[in-house]
């Protein structure tokens, strides 16, 4: 499969890669990183906080305080694959730039939000639809 094949490739890297947003949700966007034929969910909030980015009404774009998502819009995500507690193994897509509202962690680190690529994270960008 495309996702044990993805797992395998990224086991012990960290790609910046370009990515196009495909479609946009409530929670997050769907991203296409051409180079490695991935199509992958990326979560802009985590689980129970509240949403940093606000759907337009069309749904075709996604905007906050500082940045303005669009379908089809260039963007930079970091692909990684990490081990849960369980040992099992996820690949791990981050936003890289725009950098989402929460990027500004305290001292100046950055603090991403990830998708994990799995089955489960799939479905729930599906049924936020």
């Amino acid at each position: 499969s495309t996702e044990l094949h993805a797992h395998v490739f990224f086991k012990d890297k960290v790609v910046v890669e370009d990515a196009y947003v495909m479609r946009l949700r409530k929670n997050g966007i769907i991203v296409l990183i051409t180079r490695y034929g991935l199509e992958v969910p990326v979560f802009l909030s985590r689980k129970g906080e509240p949403a940093q980015y606000k759907l337009s009404g069309d749904g075709m774009a996604l905007s906050s305080d500082r940045h303005h998502i669009r379908v089809l819009d260039k963007l930079q995500v970091r692909l990684s694959v990490e081990k849960d507690w369980i040992h099992r193994t996820n690949l791990k897509v981050e936003l890289v730039h725009p950098a989402t509202a929460t990027a500004a962690g305290e001292g100046g680190e950055q603090e991403s939000v990830s998708a994990r690529s799995s089955a489960a994270s799939k479905r729930a960008a599906r049924d936020d639809a």
